[in-house]
């Protein structure tokens, strides 16, 4: 029974900490607002770096799908992967990835500027695999600084369309609903040329 108690710890860890619904839902919509939001973020954090990807048809979907959809799992040892995990449950917010991303792509920001177009994505594969030197504290510090950095109202958003819709239990009418919400949220995103804000925490 003692492997049950694992594989249920495993469970509400992946449906806590992964994308809503990532491996359930065919049209992977909330992945693709996680891959939207993550740009609008980078936009917002470092515009030349995201202009410069932009420019070179490099989407998010082209160098970080295996963060968001195993949580490091691809490139860590399972000693460094369990502390990035711990400090993702102490800190209990399902976010706080997205900003993990976004800092382990702005410290080879340098790197990617002075890469030719030929070897971009050997770059960003450089880039992905840094995380096998840093310290599990080093990265969270760093993606705690970024997200308070970033307006709390993009933040909300960010919850309510990528994150913490797995811990809902939800009839089939509300799912439906769902559904159809995180497509109007997708669509949205997609047309947004920067990242909005919440009109008070514009005049403040």
């Amino acid at each position: 029974m003692y492997w049950l108690s694992q594989y249920g710890i495993f469970r509400a860890f992946l449906l806590r900490y992964l994308p809503t619904n990532v491996y359930t839902d065919d049209n992977f919509t909330s992945l693709q607002c996680c891959f939207r939001i993550f740009r609008l973020l980078l936009l917002y954090h470092n515009p030349a770096t995201c202009k410069l990807l932009d420019g070179h048809r490099m989407p998010p979907e082209l160098y970080a799908s295996g963060w968001f959809l195993t949580a490091f799992a691809q490139r860590l040892e399972h000693e460094d992967l369990w502390k990035v995990w711990d400090l993702y449950v102490l800190y209990d917010e399902p976010h706080l990835h997205h900003f993990a991303c976004l800092s382990l792509l702005l410290r080879g920001s340098t790197d990617i500027s002075a890469a030719s177009e030929a070897f971009l994505p050997e770059m960003l594969m450089k880039v992905s695999a840094a995380i096998e030197h840093l310290t599990p504290t080093e990265l969270l510090a760093d993606a705690r600084k970024l997200e308070e950095s970033t307006p709390s109202s993009f933040i909300a958003l960010l919850d309510r369309s990528c994150w913490g819709g797995n811990d809902k239990q939800l009839n089939e009418v509300a799912a439906t609903f769902e559904k159809q919400s995180l497509k109007l949220v997708l669509k949205a995103v997609g047309s947004w040329s920067c990242l909005p804000i919440a009109a008070d925490e514009a005049v403040g």
